[in-house]
């Protein structure tokens, strides 16, 4: 008893409809299409991440290298188990700049306390970034001891 069945890793071709599960889940109004994952997938490998629970992929995150998450998303049913966190922390120990940076609807405020719990604060408002609604602009200074990490988790 004790084993960990659940670890952090690189998006995989085979994870991409688990993944669109969960997108059209988080993002009903305006979930990203195939393409876009397959984009993300082709150009940075090592900066989209799935949170992989025995068998299935039960969360995703896509950032750049700059600190800049693209997207974040748990499946409804697993949150509030410290998910979203633990692939946030990749994120931090990925990224070589020394701030996060984040666009949040500024009606998701669930995504907004989940960041302000990590440390972020909200730094500016972007009129119709998405489409008929605001975003607000978070962002986070990365801790020196944090930064230059490996993203292999468990």
């Amino acid at each position: 008893m004790g084993h960990d069945t659940t670890m952090i890793r690189r998006f995989e071709r085979r994870d991409l409809d688990q993944v669109l599960r969960i997108e059209a889940q988080a993002f009903p109004k305006s979930s990203y299409a195939p393409e876009v994952f397959r984009h993300y997938h082709h150009i940075s490998p090592d900066t989209f991440l799935v949170f992989q629970e025995i068998e299935d992929v039960i969360g995703y995150i896509i950032f750049k290298t700059d600190g800049h998450v693209i997207s974040l998303a748990v499946d409804p049913i697993h949150r509030r188990r410290g998910i979203g966190t633990r692939l946030m922390k990749a994120c931090e120990a990925s990224c070589g700049g020394k701030r996060l940076l984040v666009e949040v609807r500024l009606g998701n405020v669930i995504a907004q306390e989940f960041y302000k719990h990590l440390g972020f604060c909200l730094t500016s408002r972007i009129r119709l970034y998405y489409g008929a609604e605001d975003a607000f602009v978070m962002e986070k200074t990365i801790p020196e001891r944090v930064t230059r990490g490996s993203v292999a988790t468990h």
